[in-house]
């Protein structure tokens, strides 16, 4: 059985409150009361519990109390955890606090993909019922009547952790099964903290990376013998790149030592070439294929992967016998994708680009700056090459991003266009894949609709699929931007089609310092709709709106309610402004 947990701590009230599947229990120390120290460590050594950034707070508060700490002890060290800057191990080795081993817990904090955010906003991403924030400030003097707030509100906490385990279970289950082939502990990890354990692990290195970053340490550029161009300005470009010094800043992120420009024209296009990947520049703009044209969007397969592993690149600190593993799951990723087999295609998937995003970090044994540096400029700069070729030979590049670019052509060309694909996945030793689009239609690079031929729909940005890593912004209107381009669909039809489900109509927004709606105050994860009786979202801090907050109406608590004042025609012009900035006017 799991049980979900969380932890609060005032100046004269510390709380623990456990939920599973058919009960709640809390323990606090009050006044009146301590805690039931037996009856809580049957809970943790006999259960499998879950927490939200657990590993890092609750459990630490656990240990601490379990061992007879008072609460005016147990706040400083829960002071120590948040303000210190220190990491959390750190503060629990200054107070002599050791978390069991034998504790069997799952921290979710982790496990989704994309960047990291608060509880709060997972709930709301989540449309869950009951947003709130800690309704006493932490160094509130707690009354006895108090209490029941609190605890409701850890509650709530524990819900949304519940819903978000639940969201995530596939994953959990995917870890879950890693870590019994390597014989790891890797549910509570993300995916470039898989891929390092399992590294660590086959390598026998238990040693980090120094966290301090030698600034004095200068950075090249060494460029794959394959890249050559053939006009002036990507030759200039080249020839200024390849004689640029890096270096790495106390956060050991990559920087360079003088300015350069990373803007190249090819063609009339303009492209961005930096540490952070390849993109183009273009904006509100669409492109659809006529009877005679085609609009093709490859993609390298694997594309890091297989710089590194062309080039021979490793970590500065394992060696080639890194290459040997790396280039196993390649390959293996290979026969588990011919033969079908997810859990096996999914683990090396995970490793081979989890490997990639722990060269950025000086805490991990995997960072190196130097095979970062070379493995995305090598990647931009064969792709910037096959971007000159196929320009020169009279294709239009209609976009481009890190591992892809979308090219538009006469189809009586397509054999020619087949020919110079073949001649760069050759030279570079690359495989490209292939999507045939109708259109494709751009706000920006990373912002746009496309089209498949068979009808299917791809959308970057805010036309994403919905996912735990994307905030919701009135989904109706991407639903009836989408339903326009592709079908013809009348916006205002689709819009109120989803009359009903207020769900498609919220902004959900995150507000530095917190919001108030008419001298109310919301909390930092603010969720609304507009309405015909709404008003604006101020700052708690200083009273200037929340942007795009005119008209609103705050919904920190969700339920079945029939919304009869939601004001459509705001959310009809703000579809058409949608479609204007992907071009179509």
């Amino acid at each position: 059985m799991k049980v979900f947990l969380d932890v609060e701590c005032y100046p004269n009230y510390f709380l623990i409150c456990f939920k599973s599947s058919n009960k709640s229990r809390y323990y606090q120390i009050t006044d009146s009361s301590t805690l039931n120290i037996k009856e809580i460590t049957h809970i943790m050594n006999v259960y499998e519990t879950v927490g939200f950034n657990s590993k890092n707070y609750d459990l630490p508060m656990i240990s601490y109390a379990l061992n007879g700490a008072s609460r005016e002890e147990l706040k400083r060290f829960s002071d120590q955890i948040i303000t210190s800057g220190k990491f959390s191990w750190e503060v629990c080795r200054d107070f002599n606090i050791r978390i069991p081993y034998t504790w069997n817990h799952i921290d979710i904090i982790d496990v989704p993909k994309g960047v990291r955010v608060g509880l709060k906003m997972y709930g709301a991403r989540m449309h869950t019922k009951i947003l709130q924030d800690l309704p006493l400030e932490p160094d509130t003097i707690i009354k006895d009547a108090e209490h029941e707030v609190i605890r409701n509100y850890c509650f709530n906490d524990i819900d949304i952790t519940i819903e978000l385990y639940n969201k995530l279970e596939l994953d959990l289950e995917l870890r879950d099964k890693i870590g019994k082939i390597y014989n790891l502990e890797l549910r509570s990890k993300s995916e470039p903290q898989i891929s390092e354990a399992i590294i660590k692990k086959l390598l026998s290195t238990k040693s980090s990376y120094s966290t301090s970053s030698n600034m004095e340490v200068v950075l090249k550029y060494n460029p794959m013998e394959s890249i050559k161009f053939q006009t002036s300005n990507l030759i200039d470009m080249f020839e200024i790149l390849c004689q640029l010094e890096f270096r790495c800043n106390e956060e050991g992120k990559i920087i360079k030592t003088k300015e350069a420009s990373n803007k190249v024209l090819i063609n009339g296009a303009t492209f961005s070439v930096g540490i952070g990947g390849l993109h183009s520049t273009e904006k509100h703009i669409y492109h659809v294929a006529k009877e005679d044209e085609f609009i093709i969007d490859i993609d390298a397969a694997s594309y890091y992967p297989s710089i590194i592993l062309n080039n021979k690149y490793y970590p500065e600190r394992l060696g080639n016998d890194f290459l040997t593993y790396y280039s196993n799951f390649y390959k293996e990723r290979i026969k588990a994708k011919e033969n079908k087999d997810i859990l096996k295609s999914e683990t090396y998937k995970i490793i081979l680009n989890g490997v990639f995003g722990k060269f950025g970090s000086k805490y991990s044994i995997l960072y190196s700056p130097s095979l970062l540096l070379n493995t995305t400029l090598n990647g931009q700069l064969s792709l910037l090459m096959l971007i000159e070729d196929l320009s020169l030979q009279g294709f239009e590049i209609v976009s481009a991003n890190t591992d892809g670019i979308t090219i538009k052509g006469k189809r009586e060309n397509l054999n020619k266009f087949n020919s110079i694909l073949h001649d760069w996945e050759i030279l570079n030793k690359f495989k490209l894949d292939r999507n045939y689009y109708k259109a494709i239609y751009h706000e920006s690079v990373n912002v746009y609709i496309a089209i498949y031929e068979d009808g299917k729909i791809k959308g970057k940005g805010q036309y994403a699929d919905q996912s735990l890593n994307k905030n919701p912004v009135c989904i109706t209107c991407v639903e009836a931007v989408i339903e326009f381009l592709a079908n013809g669909t009348n916006i205002e039809d689709t819009i109120f089609k989803n009359k009903d489900d207020i769900r498609k109509f919220l902004i959900i927004r995150r507000v530095e310092g917190g919001a108030t709606f008419r001298d109310q105050y919301l909390g930092k994860t603010v969720r609304w709709y507009y309405s015909k009786n709404g008003d604006k979202i101020t700052y708690k801090k200083n009273g200037n709106k929340v942007a795009g907050s005119d008209g609103a109406i705050p919904l920190m608590i969700l339920n079945d309610e029939k919304r009869t004042d939601i004001d459509f025609q705001k959310y009809i012009d703000k579809s058409y402004e949608m479609l204007k900035n992907l071009g179509v006017k």
